[in-house]
């Protein structure tokens, strides 16, 4: 067995909470869950298959016979398990395992949490009048209440998550080969610092991070290494197509980032607070383009209703979402569309599954 210890930091607060509870702890099950959909998304980006891994199932006698029937064959035992797992279950799979086989990671969390609940400081509730085009305000929980019951469908309104998670977390990861860490690990946790999330809270920018380790620069794995899979090797930038403006990110056939011009006015923005209320805003002017056509509307930018609504069955997750990532001289930011799962996650009857 091979372990290796890595520091996640927040870029943007990280949202571990729920419906039930709100917490400001990392979960081991939740994190790799994270880590899975995010490869799965570079997966279908790239065009490797994807299995749903609720239905793929390892019989592990079975597994077990067609490994040593490979052995005879004169092939070593490794890359006979890996053979063997290719012919039954998709890529994702064989790594981060299904019914009857565990996958290739374990993780181990060591996390305190933080004592102030808000350290950003950030507001509780961010909303503005319908008829205004930017005039945002905030306010407490407690306070929006009466706001609601006097300006009723005349507000748009935002609920930030409080408490979150703030800092600095040891992740300690144990696999059986050591390669795997460098071909595997590494470039996924890499290509999540440049274009992915955790957690929750994706739609107000929360869930950014960067992972370093005391000897290792994640920044550098920028190419997944498949050979030990029978596939190619992948640089994880042909997952991504940047974008020069937010339409493009509406019809984009890859993971699309949009990146706001360093040389526009809002692009000198520093603090995150700011930055996240003009990305709101800027995703509240867009979704307006799209009335006409409620469908796409409520795909693209998200819909919270749980039944049918419009032909969308929700809760239906934003497929555009605020990215924020923290460089030298303070924050350059965007967004990150995942527009083109429309025909990959789907459910039995055609809906779309919510994918954040």
């Amino acid at each position: 067995m091979h372990n290796t210890a890595i520091n996640l930091k927040t870029v943007t607060p990280l949202w571990t909470g729920d419906a039930w509870t709100e917490n400001k702890e990392i979960k081991p099950q939740s994190f790799l869950g994270a880590l899975r959909f995010w490869f799965e998304v570079y997966c279908y980006a790239v065009g490797i298959k994807v299995g749903d891994y609720k239905t793929e199932k390892i019989n592990a006698k079975e597994f077990a016979e067609e490994v040593e029937k490979l052995v005879k064959k004169g092939i070593p035992v490794r890359q006979a398990r890996r053979k063997a797992l290719s012919r039954k279950i998709s890529l994702p799979s064989q790594i981060f395992g299904c019914n009857g086989y565990k996958g290739l990671f374990n993780v181990k969390i060591n996390s305190t949490d933080v004592s102030d609940e808000n350290p950003l400081k950030i507001p509780e509730v961010i909303y503005k009048k319908r008829s205004e085009k930017n005039e945002w305000k905030t306010c407490k929980r407690s306070e929006f209440k009466s706001i609601r019951e006097t300006e009723g469908n005349k507000i748009h309104a935002w609920f930030f998550g409080l408490p979150y998670f703030w800092g600095e977390v040891c992740i300690e990861f144990t696999v059986e080969e050591e390669g795997i860490l460098r071909k595997i690990l590494y470039p996924l946790l890499n290509f999540i610092q440049k274009y992915g999330l955790i957690g929750g809270k994706n739609n107000l920018g929360y869930g950014r991070v960067k992972f370093s380790g005391s000897d290792i620069d994640i920044s550098k794995y920028n190419e997944f290494n498949f050979e030990d899979f029978g596939l190619q090797n992948i640089d994880i930038k042909n997952a991504v197509k940047e974008c020069e403006t937010i339409e493009e990110l509406f019809n984009c056939g890859k993971i699309g980032l949009y990146k706001k011009d360093e040389n526009s006015e809002i692009a000198d923005i520093r603090e995150l607070n700011e930055i996240v209320k003009t990305l709101i805003g800027l995703k509240s002017e867009k979704r307006v383009s799209f009335n006409n056509s409620s469908q796409k509307r409520h795909y693209i930018f998200g819909s919270i209703k749980r039944d049918e609504y419009k032909g969308i069955k929700g809760p239906n997750a934003t497929k555009i979402i605020p990215w924020i990532n923290k460089i030298d001289k303070g924050y350059e930011y965007g967004f990150i569309s995942l527009v083109f799962l429309k025909d990959k996650f789907k459910n039995n009857d055609g809906s779309v599954k919510n994918v954040l």
